[in-house]
């Protein structure tokens, strides 16, 4: 069973394609929205972003842990839900879960060029305060008067050229059509629970990611493996991409969560 969380800007229509590939192959999947996805409450204010976030993620994990109690978890996540992914693992985790008196739990985080935060820092933390070029920041108002910071893809380069450049044009901009605004609090939040210190946690790294360089993504796993428990680190696949390769190669990220779920198995 695969459970697979947006990263910031998209919808759970762009991972279709993915889950496709992975219910071919008779796996359970489960796109999950995030309330930090602005077209998920059009005009209405969201508390806090991050912690409705998290429990939009937990709460549907740990349904489907409940209700199938024979079968583990695993949750794919993308750039900014990699943050409320890893923290949505607490309390999930195998060891907790049987310390519960369960069988089953989350088996495996994974993460598509994402972020692997330490608990009590937040994004804005981890980068000196500063917003990556590659996003555009700005202020916008609620319906009740309230301002709050939303962004998208900096332009220019534009989200073609940052999230879709290995994708034909017409599919590029089929998809960055369908992106949405997202608030921008998540990254100033701390997290509140580094799950890839207490779940077995895999990385995909997009070589030729223009969103978050591959410097960046190697930067971010020798600083988790640091934080890592002895004997422990984050088990990582290289794939010759960009930042959306549940797009542009499909096939191939579903095999790979697949071996990360514990599948043997060679490609023909």
């Amino acid at each position: 069973m695969a459970k697979v969380v947006p990263g910031e800007w998209h919808e759970p229509a762009h991972f279709e394609p993915l889950a496709t590939a992975l219910r071919a192959k008779e796996y359970k999947v489960i796109l999950v929205r995030l309330p930090s996805l602005l077209s998920s409450r059009p005009n209405q204010p969201v508390t806090d972003a991050v912690i409705e976030d998290v429990e939009a993620i937990k709460s549907t994990a740990g349904r489907e842990l409940n209700d199938y109690p024979d079968y583990d978890i695993v949750i794919l996540t993308h750039s900014y839900s990699s943050i409320p992914g890893s923290a949505a693992c607490q309390d999930l985790d195998k060891l907790s879960r049987r310390a519960a008196g369960y069988t089953n739990g989350i088996a495996g985080l994974l993460t598509i060029s994402g972020l692997l935060i330490p608990a009590g820092m937040s994004v804005l933390d981890c980068t000196g305060g500063h917003i990556p070029p590659s996003i555009k920041v700005w202020h916008s108002t609620y319906s009740d008067g309230r301002q709050y910071e939303v962004s998208k893809p900096a332009t220019p380069p534009g989200a073609i050229e940052l999230l879709y450049h290995d994708l034909p044009v017409s599919a590029a901009q089929r998809w960055a059509s369908m992106l949405k605004t997202h608030l921008f609090e998540g990254y100033r939040t701390p997290v509140s629970f580094a799950g890839h210190l207490m779940v077995p946690t895999y990385y995909l790294m997009c070589k030729n990611d223009l969103m978050l360089t591959l410097e960046a993504q190697r930067l971010i796993v020798e600083a988790a493996n640091k934080e890592m428990p002895a004997g422990k680190q984050v088990r990582v696949t290289m794939m010759d991409s960009g930042h959306c390769p549940f797009l542009s190669r499909s096939e191939e990220t579903a095999d790979w969560i697949r071996r990360c779920a514990g599948e043997m198995f060679k490609r023909l």
